[in-house]
C-alpha cells in the first residue's frame, strides 16, 4: 500500500489534472443526499406544509425537491491486457496510466470500480463490493507480467466487465476503461461483444499508451492513444467533448472484416500450431524502442492534432553561474543548440551579476555567447535566482505571436529569503529589493503573454523549498491545472543527487626542517587559496582537516567548518620527513567520519620519503574508502627537487596513482598557489557517469515536455 501510495504521490499533479477532466467531463456530481422545500414535486415537505397553514397559504413551497449533494454514483471497470503483445512500453505505459487513473477516481471519491486483468484466460481483481486496499493492490501487482500470456481474450474480459457493471445497483454512468494495443484473438467475437455493451448503455473506452504499434483503429469505436500518461487527460477531455458519430452497424461491419484479417492472418488463433516463443518474438521484431524514434512520433501525432501551421517558440535558458556549477556548465553548454535567450546570473554581490544573450538562432551568435561563461563566486549557498527570473521576464524580445514561451531555469542552490530556503548563512535572508514569488509569478502569467518556468535542479534536496513555494503560489492563483505554467525537472537520479553532497578535504602537510622559512610561507599562502577558492564556490557545507608530519605527525585540527577555519594560522615543526606517520593519523580521521562526504586527501611533501614504504597505506584507505567516501587522494610535489625524475617524485606519482588521484608539480611559492587553487576549483560531485545522465535528461526530459504541453 505504501509502494501504491508513493506512486501516487509522485504523480500527483498529474492525478490532480485527471480528477478534474474526469468529474467535469465523464463522471459528474449526481447522487441526491439532501432536500429543499419547492413549489412542485413527488413528496410533501412536512415543515412547509405547516409553514403554509400558519401563514394562511401565503407560503406556497410545500413540496419537497431532492438537491445534488457532493456525491459521484458511477460503476467503472478497469480491464487490463497482460498478454506478450503488450511487453516493452505499451506495458510501462498501462501501469503508468493506471496508477493515475486510479488516484484520480480515489480523490473523486469514486470508489466503485473493478479490475480485470486478462490474457490467454480472465483473471478478476477487485469486485465493485471490495474497498480498494493493501491486498488488492499485492493481487493487482502480482498479475501484471507481460511475458507470460501468449493469447489474449479481449472480448472474453469485456463479457465479464459488462456483467459486472449490469450487477451494480449505480444510477449513473457504467464506464469500461480498457487498456491494450488492440491485438486480440477473438475475431468476430469482439465486436459483437462490443455492440452488446453499446446495447446496454455502457461507454467502452480502449486506451493505449505507450510508442509501439497499436490495432485500437480496427478493433475499437472509441479509443484513446498517447504516447505518455501525461498526455492523457487532455486525450479524454478531447474524446468526452466529441462523440463518436460512426453508426454502429457500419463499424461492426469494418470491424469485423479489419478484425479477421488482423487476427487470423498476423496473429492466428488458438488452433495455430505457432510455439509461444514465436509468438513473442513476432511482437518484438515490431516495436520501436528507439528513443529518437519515439520523440519523433510524439511529434508527429502532436503536430496532427495542432491546427496552427506556424509553431515557433521563445525559451530563455537561465543559467545559475556561481562557483558551485563549475562541474555542471560545460556539459549545459554543449546542449543548448536551437533557437533561445540565455541569462547567466551569479549572486547580488558579484560582477558581473548578468550576462544576457537576446533571443537568436544564429549558432555562432550562440557559441560566442557561451564559450567565455565561467563559473565563480557566490559566497553563501543560496542565490539570486528571482533577480534572474525578472531579468528574464524583462527581456524585451520575447514573440508575443508564439505558441509557447518558457524559461528554463537550472540551478543548484535555492533563491534568498526564508520562503526560498532554510540556510543559516543567507546573506539576504528577507530576500532582495523587496522581490516576491508572487510578485513574479504575476508577471510571467500576464494575460496573453504567459511565460512557463521549467525548474531544473541539480540538487533536488537543497531546492525542494524553493520548488514548493512556486507550486504553492501557482496552484493559488491556477486553482486546478499548473502543469504548463510551472513544473520540475531532476536533472540527477534521486540516488545520485542525495548522497555524497559534500567534502571532506583532508590536508597531509609536511612539515619538516626543509620546509622552514620561505617554503613554509608559499605552503601557507597555497592553502589560504585553497580556503579562498573554496568560500567562493559555496563550499561552507564541507568538512576540512589537517595533519601535519615530520618525524611523527600531529592533527591540526578535525573536521571543522570553513567558517571556523578560515583565519587560523597553520604552525611548523622540525623533523625528518615520514609519509607514513601522516597517512596513518589521515586514516583515523577518516575512519572517524561518519557523513555521507566525499573525502579528498591533498598530500604534500617537498623532499624523499625518510619512513617505511607508504603504498600498502594509500592502497588501505583506498579500498576501505572508496565505496562509502568515494576517497581520492592528490599528491604535490614541491620544491626544485621535483625537477627531474627523483626518487620522491616517483613516490608522490605512485601515491597519486594508487589513491585514483592525479599528481602535481610546483617548482616555486607560485605554482604553489596555482595548483592548490586548481585542485579547490576542480573538487566538484560531477562523475562521468552522472554527466552522461545529466546530459541524457537534460536534452531528452525538456525537449518531450515542451512537445508535450505546447504543441
Amino acid at each position: 500500500m505504501n509502494w501504491w501510495n508513493n506512486e501516487e504521490h509522485n504523480r500527483s499533479s498529474l492525478i490532480e489534472e485527471l480528477a478534474f477532466v474526469l468529474g467535469e467531463m465523464i463522471f459528474p456530481l449526481n447522487k441526491f443526499t439532501r432536500r429543499r422545500a419547492a413549489l412542485r414535486g413527488s413528496s410533501v415537505d412536512m415543515p412547509g406544509l405547516i409553514k403554509a397553514i400558519n401563514t394562511e397559504w401565503t407560503h406556497k413551497k410545500i413540496f419537497s425537491a431532492k438537491e445534488a449533494g457532493p456525491k459521484r454514483d458511477h460503476a467503472l471497470c478497469f480491464v487490463l491486457d497482460v498478454s506478450a503483445s503488450m511487453f516493452g512500453s505499451m506495458a510501462n505505459g498501462l501501469k503508468d496510466s493506471l496508477v493515475v487513473v486510479i488516484g484520480a477516481c480515489r480523490r473523486l471519491e469514486l470508489d466503485n470500480f473493478s479490475v480485470i486483468v486478462f490474457g490467454k484466460n480472465v483473471r478478476l481483481i477487485k469486485t465493485h463490493e471490495q474497498s480498494w486496499d493493501a491486498s488488492i493492490i499485492l493481487t493487482l501487482i502480482e498479475q501484471l507480467y507481460f511475458d507470460i500470456d501468449d493469447n489474449t481474450r479481449d472480448a472474453h474480459a469485456i463479457e465479464v466487465a459488462i456483467d459486472l457493471l449490469l450487477n451494480t445497483s449505480t444510477r449513473g454512468e457504467r464506464k469500461i476503461f480498457l487498456f491494450t494495443d488492440g491485438y486480440g484473438h477473438c475475431g468476430e467475437h469482439l465486436p459483437m461483444v462490443q455492440q452488446r455493451a453499446e446495447d446496454a448503455c455502457i461507454d467502452l473506452v480502449a486506451i493505449a499508451v505507450g510508442f509501439d504499434r497499436v490495432n485500437l483503429s480496427n478493433s475499437y469505436k472509441r479509443y484513446v492513444y498517447c504516447h505518455s500518461a501525461l498526455t492523457l487527460p487532455k486525450l479524454l477531455r478531447a474524446l468526452f467533448e466529441n462523440e463518436a458519430v460512426a453508426q454502429s452497424m457500419d463499424w461492426i461491419s469494418g470491424a469485423i472484416k479489419a478484425s479477421d484479417q488482423q487476427n487470423y492472418e498476423e496473429l492466428n488463433d488458438d488452433d495455430s500450431n505457432v510455439e509461444p516463443k514465436t509468438f513473442y518474438q513476432h511482437f518484438r521484431e515490431n516495436k520501436m524502442f528507439d528513443s529518437i524514434k519515439n520523440l519523433t512520433n510524439e511529434r508527429e501525432q502532436a503536430l496532427e492534432q495542432t491546427s496552427t501551421t506556424n509553431i515557433s517558440f521563445d525559451i530563455c535558458f537561465c543559467l545559475d553561474c556561481t562557483g558551485s556549477m563549475v562541474g555542471w556548465l560545460p556539459h549545459i553548454k554543449k546542449e543548448m543548440k536551437f533557437r533561445f535567450a540565455i541569462v547567466a546570473y551569479r549572486d547580488i554581490s558579484d560582477e558581473p551579476r548578468f550576462e544576457t544573450q537576446p533571443f537568436t538562432d544564429n549558432v555562432d551568435q550562440i557559441t560566442t555567447f557561451l564559450n567565455p561563461l565561467k563559473a565563480f563566486g557566490g559566497q553563501d549557498l543560496p542565490e539570486d535566482a528571482l533577480g534572474a527570473l525578472d531579468e528574464c521576464a524583462n527581456l524585451t524580445d520575447w514573440n508575443s505571436q508564439a505558441n509557447g514561451r518558457v524559461i528554463i531555469l537550472i540551478i543548484d542552490a535555492p533563491g534568498h529569503g526564508r520562503d526560498l530556503n532554510n540556510y543559516n548563512n543567507d546573506a539576504h535572508p528577507n530576500g532582495i529589493d523587496s522581490q516576491t514569488i508572487g510578485m513574479l509569478c504575476d508577471k510571467l502569467q500576464t494575460k496573453n503573454a504567459e511565460i512557463s518556468l521549467i525548474l531544473c535542479t541539480l540538487n533536488p534536496s537543497a531546492t525542494l523549498k524553493m520548488q514548493r513555494a512556486f507550486e504553492s503560489y501557482y496552484q493559488q492563483s491556477i486553482q486546478w491545472d499548473i502543469t504548463n505554467a510551472f513544473s520540475v525537472v531532476n536533472l540527477v537520479d534521486p540516488d545520485e543527487s542525495n548522497s555524497h553532497s559534500f567534502f571532506h578535504f583532508v590536508f597531509v602537510l609536511d612539515e619538516s626542517t626543509s620546509m622552514q622559512n620561505e617554503s613554509w610561507a608559499d605552503l601557507l599562502r597555497a592553502y589560504q587559496r585553497f580556503l579562498t577558492q573554496r568560500h567562493n564556490d559555496q563550499g561552507s557545507i564541507d568538512l576540512f582537516s589537517v595533519v601535519q608530519f615530520s618525524t611523527d605527525a600531529r592533527i591540526v585540527y578535525q573536521s571543522k567548518f570553513l567558517s571556523e577555519i578560515m583565519s587560523r594560522e597553520l604552525t611548523w615543526k622540525r623533523g625528518n620527513t615520514n609519509y607514513l606517520a601522516g597517512l596513518t593519523l589521515a586514516d583515523s580521521i577518516i575512519a572517524q567520519d561518519r557523513s555521507n562526504s566525499s573525502v579528498i586527501m591533498i598530500f604534500m611533501s617537498d623532499g624523499l620519503d625518510q619512513g617505511l614504504n607508504p603504498i600498502p597505506k594509500i592502497n588501505e584507505l583506498r579500498l576501505k574508502y572508496s565505496s562509502n567516501h568515494r576517497f581520492v587522494c592528490h599528491t604535490v610535489g614541491f620544491g626544485a627537487e621535483m625537477r627531474s625524475e627523483t626518487g620522491a617524485r616517483n613516490l608522490l606519482r605512485q601515491i597519486a596513482t594508487v589513491g585514483v588521484g592525479q599528481m602535481y608539480t610546483a617548482l616555486d611559492g607560485l605554482q604553489l598557489q596555482q595548483v592548490f587553487g586548481e585542485i579547490a576549483q576542480g573538487c566538484t560531485i560531477v562523475s562521468d557517469t552522472l554527466v552522461k545522465r545529466f546530459v541524457e535528461i537534460l536534452s531528452e526530459k525538456i525537449s518531450m515536455k515542451l512537445l508535450l504541453d505546447f504543441l
